[in-house]
C-alpha cells in the first residue's frame, strides 16, 4: 500500500464525518502512515487525535491515540492509545477498508464520549478498574490469597519472601502459597508484617485513579467511605504515635460484578513522634493486587453454587481419571482423594493428562502421586490426597466400606466392571447414600459411557449387567460393540496390554462425566442416569470388528440419555 491509499481513506473519513485529519510524520516506526486531527465530544471539549496504520491494514485495525491529554479517560491507555473494546461489532472486510476506518473512528468517538459522572462511565470504571490500577501501580504489586467475602476490618499477614509478597489471612496460608505455589526461595531474610485490609461501605465513592496521592487525601477517603464501626478502628490506628512507620493498606470495594481490591504503601517519617494522622512527611505508592484466591480464580467458571466444600473420591487415575481430576479442579473442587495402584510409564503419555516429564520422574512413579503433584502445582487452592497407604488397591479400600460415607461422591474410572459391580453391591448392601459415578470408553473411538447410580432405588449399576429375563450376570447391556469380541492389544507382553482408544476419546468421556458429576454435587440430577456419547464406527469396522444392535439403534444421536434402566431381575436392587 502506498501513502496515497491511506490518504484517500482519510479523505473519505473527513468528508463523511465532517472532520479534518492531515498526514504527518510519526516517530513510531511501526506505523506506515499517521494522521493528526481534532475532534469535538459531547461536553463541548476538543481532543487532539492521531490515526495510525501499520503494514497489516486492513487485516489489522487502525489505531487511535489521544494526543497531549492529561485527563483520565476510560478505555484510554497511559500512552494515549484508545482500546476499541467492542471490536466484535466491527466487521473486518479487507475489500471495504473505507468502512473499516469509519467503524473504528465511530467506536473511538463513542469511547471518548463516556464522560465522568455518567452511569456508563461508572460502570466502565468498575469493569476495567483492575486494569487501570495495574498501570498506575506498575512498580509495586503483591499476591493476595484471602477470601474477600470475609473481609471486614482486618489485620492480615504479609510475607516478604524472595522478591515475592503474599497477603493472606494467616502466616501459614501466606507461606504455603509463597513457597509451594509461587516457588519462592526460602531465605533467612524472609519476614512477616501486619497489614490492614478494610472493606469499603456499599455504594461509596471509588477513588480517583492517578499516579500520586497525599496521605491526607488517602486518610480522608478511607474515613469517608467505611462504616462507623470500622471508622472507630481506623481512627484508633491513626492516633498511634510514631517517628517512622511503613504500613500497607488494602481496600475491598464490592460491586455487582465482584469485589475490587486495590492497595497503598504508606511510608511515613517524622523528626519527632507524631500521631499517624498528623504525619508531615509521607510517601504514598499505589499497590496492585494480583489476586490468586479461590473465588477470583473461579470467577470465570459459571457456577450457581460452590464446590469448595464437596469431598470427592476418584478411583482410577488412568486416561479418563486424569482428565476428570483436572476438570474437577478447574470447576472448583478442592478436596479430592485419588486411589490408584498403577505406575506411570512412557507408553502412557499419549493418552493421559500427565506428560513425558511425569513418566521419567525419578522420585515418584505412582499415577496418583504424580497427578496430585501436578494438580497442586497448577491449582493453588486444591488439597489432594493420593491415598498412599498399604498397596493402594481398591480391594483393600473395600475392606472398610464405611469410608465411602466420608465423601459426597464416588467416581470410578477404573474400567473394571468386576470392581465397579462390587462397589455397587457394597454401597447398596450397607445402605451408603453416596452417589456412584462410573465412566469408561469403548474401543476405537466408537463412544463412551457415564453411569450415575445410588441417587434413587429404582435401578443400580448391576441392572445394566443383568439379563433381561433372568438374574444371571451378563456383559454390559449398553455396549456399543457386539458381545464376544476381544479388543486388547499389546506391544510389550501381557503387562503392556491395552484397549485401543485415543486421548480425545478419554477427554470426551471425562468432559461428559465432569458435567454430570458437577450436576450431581449441586443436586441438579436426582435420578439414576446413563449418558453415552456416540462416535463413528469407521475405525472399529476397518479393524474387522462389529457394532452392537444397541449402537445401530442410537448411532444417529450424538448423546443418548437413559434414566429407566432398572431391571426387576437384578439381585442387588430388584429395580423396576
Amino acid at each position: 500500500m502506498n501513502r496515497f491509499f491511506y490518504e484517500s481513506l482519510v479523505d473519505d473519513l473527513n468528508a463523511k464525518r465532517g472532520v479534518v485529519f492531515l498526514a504527518k510524520e510519526s516517530s513510531q516506526q511501526k506505523y506506515v502512515a499517521t494522521f493528526f486531527g481534532c475532534v469535538k465530544i459531547m461536553d463541548g471539549s476538543s481532543i487532539n487525535l492521531v490515526i495510525a496504520f501499520d503494514k497489516y491494514f486492513p487485516l489489522r485495525l487502525p489505531v487511535f491515540y489521544v494526543n497531549d491529554d492529561n485527563i483520565f479517560r476510560v478505555h484510554v491507555e497511559s500512552d494515549g492509545k484508545i482500546c476499541l473494546y467492542d471490536k466484535s461489532s466491527i466487521l473486518i472486510n479487507k475489500d471495504m477498508p473505507e468502512q473499516i476506518l469509519l467503524d473504528c473512528f465511530d467506536q473511538a468517538i463513542k469511547i471518548l464520549n463516556i464522560l465522568p459522572g455518567t452511569d456508563e462511565y461508572n460502570q466502565e470504571i468498575f469493569r476495567e478498574f483492575d486494569a487501570y490500577w495495574m498501570k498506575t501501580a506498575k512498580h509495586r504489586w503483591v499476591y493476595s490469597c484471602f477470601n474477600t467475602s470475609e473481609v471486614t476490618y482486618n489485620e492480615y499477614n504479609m510475607l516478604f519472601a524472595s522478591k515475592i509478597c503474599v497477603v493472606a489471612k494467616t502466616e501459614n496460608d501466606a507461606s504455603v502459597m509463597a513457597y509451594n505455589s509461587l516457588n519462592a526461595e526460602r531465605k533467612e531474610s524472609d519476614f512477616y508484617k501486619k497489614c490492614l485490609v478494610i472493606r469499603l461501605r456499599k455504594k461509596s465513592a471509588l477513588i480517583n485513579i492517578k499516579k500520586n496521592y497525599k496521605w491526607k487525601e488517602l486518610r480522608n477517603y478511607i474515613l469517608n467511605n467505611i462504616s462507623s464501626s470500622y471508622k472507630k478502628k481506623f481512627e484508633k490506628f491513626l492516633q498511634k504515635k510514631a517517628k517512622r512507620i511503613l504500613q500497607y493498606i488494602f481496600l475491598v470495594y464490592g460491586t455487582s460484578m465482584g469485589d475490587i481490591v486495590f492497595g497503598f504503601r504508606v511510608d511515613i517519617w517524622n523528626k519527632k513522634y507524631l500521631q499517624i494522622s498528623n504525619a508531615v512527611n509521607a510517601k504514598i505508592d499505589p499497590v496492585y493486587i494480583r489476586r490468586i484466591d479461590y473465588n477470583y480464580l473461579l470467577a470465570r467458571v459459571e457456577r450457581r453454587a460452590t464446590l469448595k466444600d464437596k469431598r470427592v473420591l476418584l478411583l482410577g487415575a488412568g486416561s479418563i481419571g486424569g482428565f476428570v481430576a483436572n476438570n474437577l479442579c478447574q470447576m472448583g473442587v478442592t478436596q479430592l482423594d485419588i486411589l490408584d495402584m498403577d505406575t506411570f510409564h512412557e507408553e502412557n503419555v499419549c493418552r493421559h493428562f500427565l506428560g513425558f516429564d511425569s513418566a521419567v520422574n525419578s522420585i515418584m512413579t505412582y499415577k496418583a502421586d504424580l497427578l496430585k503433584a501436578q494438580l497442586e502445582k497448577m491449582y493453588p487452592y486444591v488439597d489432594i490426597d493420593s491415598l498412599n497407604y498399604a498397596n493402594r488397591s481398591v480391594e483393600e479400600f473395600l475392606e472398610k466400606p464405611e469410608r465411602f460415607e466420608n465423601y459426597d461422591i464416588i467416581i470410578s474410572a477404573l474400567g473394571e466392571p468386576t470392581l465397579n459391580l462390587e462397589i455397587n453391591r457394597i454401597i447398596y448392601q450397607k445402605q451408603i447414600v453416596t452417589p456412584l459415578v462410573c465412566c469408561f470408553n469403548e474401543p476405537y473411538g466408537i463412544g463412551g459411557h457415564v453411569i450415575i447410580s445410588n441417587l434413587d432405588k429404582n435401578s443400580c449399576l448391576q441392572c445394566l449387567y443383568t439379563k433381561i429375563n433372568a438374574s444371571e450376570i451378563t456383559s454390559f447391556r449398553g455396549s456399543l460393540v457386539e458381545e464376544g469380541q476381544s479388543f486388547k492389544k499389546n506391544v510389550s507382553g501381557c503387562s503392556g496390554a491395552f484397549v485401543p482408544y485415543s486421548s480425545l476419546d478419554s477427554q470426551q468421556t471425562a468432559i461428559l462425566a465432569t458435567r454430570l458429576i458437577v450436576k450431581v454435587l449441586l443436586e441438579e440430577i436426582k435420578e439414576n442416569t446413563m449418558e453415552t456419547w456416540i462416535g463413528s464406527s469407521d475405525e472399529l469396522m476397518l479393524n474387522h470388528f462389529k457394532t452392537s444392535q444397541y449402537y445401530n439403534i442410537i448411532s444417529a444421536s450424538k448423546v443418548c440419555t437413559k434414566n429407566d434402566f432398572g431391571n426387576c431381575h437384578c439381585v442387588v436392587c430388584g429395580g423396576e
